[in-house]
């Protein structure tokens, strides 16, 4: 009987996995389209559609993974382009920087100029090759076994003795 009230007590209920908390964005907040339709979230939407499509006109001419943010007020609007310029390329970031201005430029018309912001990482360096280290693997298994010889060696010694 104890041992059953030991076993209940020690039984706990399945772990529930934890749900990761993912941040609101724009998009997860106004790309459905069946919610009540605002001036606030068509707009949204409208940026969501600008962005896709500059994201899209970006990749096709072989700029890295690129993010692209929109902000289209009448007050005060902008574009922020972040990315990673084509590998072969001799333009400087000088160069790219004003291309992606200017296609953004041509996407979103409503922007001016000094609304677009441009920022290309460098991309990242291959990684160095691997040095081959089997001559290390091959002398530390000679060294096991020269060293369970000279124990296997001793211990018939012993056992002679």
């Amino acid at each position: 009987m104890t041992a059953l009230v030991v076993l209940s007590v020690g039984c706990e209920a399945p772990a529930r996995p934890v749900q990761e908390r993912r941040r609101a964005d724009k998009r997860s907040l106004f790309a459905d389209a069946s919610l009540v339709p605002t001036r606030e979230g068509e707009r949204i939407r409208r940026e969501l559609a600008l962005a896709g499509e500059l994201t899209t006109a970006l990749e096709l001419l072989e700029f890295g993974p690129v993010h692209v943010d929109l902000e289209l007020r009448a007050e005060h609007g902008s574009a922020v382009v972040v990315a990673q310029p084509p590998a072969h390329t001799d333009a400087s970031v000088e160069q790219l920087e004003a291309e992606v201005a200017e296609l953004a430029g041509a996407i979103v018309p409503e922007l001016a100029p000094n609304q677009i912001h441009v920022w290309l990482r460098p991309r990242p360096e291959p990684p160095a090759p691997k040095r081959d280290r089997s001559w290390a693997l091959t002398l530390a298994c000679l060294g096991l076994g020269l060293s369970l010889g000279v124990t296997l060696e001793r211990v018939r010694m012993r056992r002679l003795a």
